[in-house]
């Protein structure tokens, strides 16, 4: 019985970036489609290789982040964008406003 409650209580983790860059690639690939062009316009082989990337920046922000003294801020961000991205009104032409070069703070 403990075994299925550790299993239970592990997989409620949700990481923030994880959902984020779930939510950046579906809204990413409407994008891309919209603008008529495909995953290697936008430099990537396909989907996953966005997904990917993007959660290798998340990965590397968050090792960047205990040398800066800014333990945390790659998860606000990532929790930021997710409802960003995720709200109703958000367009394609608010993509850019994303700055995906920039470290979080």
């Amino acid at each position: 019985m403990i075994w299925l409650f550790t299993l239970l209580n592990a997989c409620g983790d949700r990481d923030p970036c994880a959902a984020m860059c779930s939510t950046a690639t579906q809204h990413y690939g409407g994008c891309l489609s919209h603008w008529g062009l495909d995953w290697t316009d936008a430099g990537y082989e396909d989907e996953n290789g966005f997904f990917h990337a993007c959660e290798t920046r998340a990965w590397a922000n968050r090792q960047l982040e205990v040398d800066a003294g800014q333990q945390g801020a790659t998860t606000a961000e990532c929790e930021t964008w997710e409802a960003f991205i995720d709200d109703p009104d958000f367009s394609c032409q608010d993509w850019d406003s994303l700055e995906w070069n920039d470290v979080p703070w």
